[in-house]
């Protein structure tokens, strides 16, 4: 694994460089010595970026290589760490003087110049080897011109191409689910193969077949490399119940699972189990038998395991022949409509038999084709990474070529995912505000960090190194996870700089002196000895800590001092540590479903703090007013605090402050009047408020706001006369704002609206003519509007509407004949619209209509 984590460097040293080169343009905190110092440093560093494409590829069998890029991207990082540094102590908040010979401000600069010209002294002699090397310096890489595609502009469907590919294997397995004759105990079947062969695709298409339809439960488990006996047992009680319970006991447990289950007819998933004790998987047989109607599926990597589990046969998945992976690439590049067909089928051809017969290796391959011309394709077949030996063991060879075709922040972004457990579940919103906190992003003059973290997650989609979680569509936030071999192949990258800790597995304790990034499982950090030893195994530059299932008390845990990203999640935190407090460097931390019922004071010492998620802490009362302390504060999600009831005028102050989460605050009663103050807020997500009652009149003051959500917010009774003045907004949802009568007549001035959500606004009588303002309204849904009789003329004005949703609306008698004017119209539901006995004559002039929906 050592020559794949070698790959890392060729993304740090131009992330670097660049940190220099803004470092160096900074006139004002620069000394003049010290800025020659720095563009010393950024030569040297450009000038061995050149020759990263022939060391890297020549790492993958030379060890003094690999060893050099250690060396190398060691030296950057340090170089990363003293710029971090110089930066933090160069703020004005750091300083107290004003007005006087700013002593503070130099003595870093001078310090820090010393440290700077040691770094020089190193990385003069690590060039020296470099020459040494006689590398090949070729600053343009592999396929120079290959441009990531667009995930929405793909020529082909993944999920058909993988449904093609496995029809045989679904009906085999759907007839030993249902041909099963053990009449008294429930059956079990494996799926099992190679990572990455499509045993989890298999079963999501088992478990989404029509004859499962009539089935009492379908419950899916991912059960993972850590088996948690519990965790399954309560994961299906969470699922059949459709709510949250934690039982404590195995005993609890089962005696729900035979109430809940028996004589119920059961399809349950167990994907991915790794487990080979035979004692614990005869309990999980035991937990599950308590129905001769439950079908269960299991997959996993294992034929041992499999047969241990199972009560039928095990399904071998085989790898696909050569051809099924050629017909998959095809799908994936788009071969059918290129111009030189005959050449590519030979390269295409050759490139199938590098896939390892896995369906994921075939897909990603196609993508990356699609983005290539003829003679870029060619050298995919020629370059040395293919050679390496393929094994279960091993990265695979496609996957990495994948890797290596990605820029170096792409590349960054993508090795940091591997720091997360597989399996695990990861939040759009989370991952893209740690990729910004650790510089992850290129820097744009056009674009947002926000708007590239977005772009690199669709890119991340598009090759299949991230894909949806299946618990997404249960979720309000976009959550994603990593296939097991992706995931091997972003772990294998990192784990240089990751130390993995789980207190029920053994792990290395041996401190590592370049971790930039650590990760503890099912760690109790109150146990003070305990703490107190962990704190001393983490090097102090350490810039990410996640802690997953972890119980903090208080406790004695000291963090590492530069620390960019804390992450909490899943985490018992009964009283959160004020150890935290002493990190001034800390700009993102994740600590959902606190159970102290008092916000912790220390989060408002975090000056440098721009993204906290706090979602679901329920025992929260109050937001202090201390939380204008935190002026750097740009996204604060507190959705599901379902015990907050006032936000303090403070709040107001927060001049950077964009998001605003306060979704399913359920005794959230009013907002204060200063929330007109935050003229940079562009999202603010109010839905689910269900005591709201009004908002503020500051509500026009909102300048930037693109994006609110009221929705679900049954007692809010009017909005303010200020809302016309809201001229930035895009999106509205006003969905089930049940006491809301009717719509403000000046909402035509919201020039810019392109999305209004009135879905279940059961008092919803009319529209206001005002709406054809609306000129750039792309999205109207009106669905179960129930008292709706007729929409205005001004209807017709709408000529960048493309989808207009009136379905459920019972009550609607007509349609205004200006209908045919909305050029653009591509979808009109009117599905259940039993009073609607004719359709205006105008809607033949719809030329773009693609869907009309008539049913019911």
């Amino acid at each position: 694994m050592s020559h794949v984590a070698s790959l890392l460097a060729s993304a740090v040293i131009p992330a670097v460089c660049n940190k220099l080169g803004s470092v160096i343009g900074d006139e004002v905190t620069m000394l003049c010595s010290f800025k020659n110092d720095l563009k010393d440093l950024k030569d040297t560093l450009e000038y061995m970026e050149a020759a990263l494409k022939d060391a890297e590829r020549r790492s993958v069998t030379e060890e003094l290589v690999r060893l050099w890029l250690k060396r190398l991207k060691n030296a950057a990082y340090d170089i990363s760490y003293m710029l971090d540094e110089f930066q933090a102590n160069s703020e004005p908040t750091s300083r107290k003087m004003i007005g006087k010979l700013d002593c503070f401000g130099i003595a870093p600069k001078i310090t820090m110049a010393y440290k700077m010209k040691n770094m020089g002294d190193h990385l003069r002699k690590i060039k020296e080897d470099h020459e040494n090397f006689k590398f090949t310096h070729d600053n343009s890489s592999l396929i120079n011109m290959w441009q990531f595609p667009d995930p929405q502009e793909t020529t082909s469907d993944v999920t058909e191409s993988l449904i093609i590919e496995r029809d045989r294997d679904k009906m085999n397995v759907l007839s030993l689910l249902s041909t099963s004759n053990n009449k008294e105990d429930m059956t079990i079947i494996p799926i099992c193969g190679l990572g990455g062969i499509g045993k989890t695709t298999l079963a999501q298409l088992v478990f989404s077949d029509a004859q499962f339809k009539d089935y009492d439960h379908r419950v899916w488990v991912y059960v993972s490399q850590v088996f948690d006996m519990k965790k399954i047992g309560n994961s299906i009680i969470y699922q059949v119940e459709k709510g949250s319970q934690n039982l404590d006991t195995r005993q609890l447990i089962n005696q729900h699972l035979k109430h809940l289950l028996q004589d119920k007819k059961t399809l349950l998933v167990l994907d991915d189990l790794w487990e080979t004790d035979n004692s614990q998987l005869n309990q999980l047989k035991l937990m599950l038998n308590v129905s001769s109607k439950i079908r269960v599926l299991v997959t996993t990597r294992s034929i041992d395991i499999a047969r241990k589990i199972c009560t039928v046969e095990p399904y071998k998945l085989d790898p696909l022949d050569n051809d099924m992976c050629w017909r998959i690439i095809k799908q994936n590049s788009g071969f059918e409509s290129r111009g030189y067909k005959e050449q590519l089928e030979p390269v295409g051809q050759t490139i199938a038999k590098k896939c390892g017969g896995l369906p994921l290796a075939a897909q990603a391959l196609g993508l990356l084709l699609s983005g290539m011309n003829l003679s870029d394709s060619e050298a995919i077949c020629n370059i040395d990474i293919w050679d390496e030996p393929f094994s279960d063991s091993t990265v695979l060879p496609s996957l990495k070529l994948s890797y290596n075709t990605l820029t170096p922040y792409l590349r960054l972004c993508f090795a940091y995912c591997g720091t997360f457990p597989k399996g695990h579940n990861i939040s759009k919103d989370d991952l893209i505000h740690q990729w910004i906190a650790l510089g992850f992003i290129e820097p744009s003059n056009n674009f947002s960090a926000i708007q590239l973290g977005e772009k690199y997650v669709r890119q991340f989609m598009g090759i299949s190194f991230l894909q949806h979680s299946y618990l997404h569509k249960d979720f309000p936030k976009t959550i994603f996870t990593m296939h097991d071999l992706v995931h091997d192949l972003a772990r294998s990258v990192i784990s240089e700089d990751l130390a993995v800790f789980d207190a029920k597995r053994a792990s290395s304790t041996r401190r590592k002196e370049y971790c930039r990034y650590a990760s503890l499982t099912n760690y109790n950090i109150s146990d003070y000895n305990k703490a107190r030893k962990m704190s001393t195994i983490f090097p102090p530059k350490l810039r990410v800590m996640h802690f997953l299932d972890c119980g903090f008390h208080g406790g004695a845990f000291s963090f590492p001092k530069c620390l960019r990203v804390l992450d909490l999640s899943r985490c018992s935190i009964t009283e959160f540590p004020s150890a935290v407090g002493q990190l001034k460097q800390l700009e993102v931390l994740i600590a959902p479903e606190l159970q102290d019922q008092q916000f912790p004071d220390s989060i408002t010492r975090f000056s440098r703090l721009h993204y906290l998620n706090l979602n679901g802490s329920r025992e929260i009362s109050a937001i202090p007013s201390s939380v204008s302390k935190l002026e750097s504060l740009a996204h604060l999600y507190l959705s599901y605090c379902t015990t907050v009831e006032v936000i303090p005028e403070s709040l107001g102050s927060l001049n950077n402050l964009r998001t605003l989460d306060f979704s399913g605050c359920q005794k959230l009663e009013s907002l204060p009047e200063s929330l007109g103050s935050l003229e940079n807020l562009q999202t603010l997500d109010l839905s689910v408020c269900d005591e709201l009652k009004s908002l503020p009149e500051s509500f026009g003051s909102l300048n930037n706001l693109d994006t609110l959500d009221l929705s679900g917010c049954r007692k809010l009774e009017s909005l303010p006369e200020s809302f016309r003045s809201m001229k930035t907004l895009g999106t509205l949802d006003l969905s089930g704002c049940s006491k809301l009568e009717s719509l403000p007549e000046n909402l035509g001035s919201l020039k810019n609206l392109q999305r209004m959500h009135l879905f279940a606004y059961h008092k919803l009588e009319s529209l206001p003519e005002s709406l054809g303002g609306l000129k750039n309204l792309q999205t109207l849904n009106l669905s179960h509007c129930n008292k709706l009789e007729s929409l205005p003329e001004s209807l017709g004005i709408l000529q960048n509407l493309r989808t207009l949703d009136l379905s459920s609306c019972f009550e609607l008698k007509s349609l205004p004949e200006s209908l045919g004017s909305v050029k653009n119209l591509r979808t009109l539901d009117l599905t259940f619209c039993h009073k609607l006995k004719a359709l205006p004559e105008s809607l033949g002039s719809l030329k773009n209509l693609q869907t009309l929906n008539l049913s019911g």
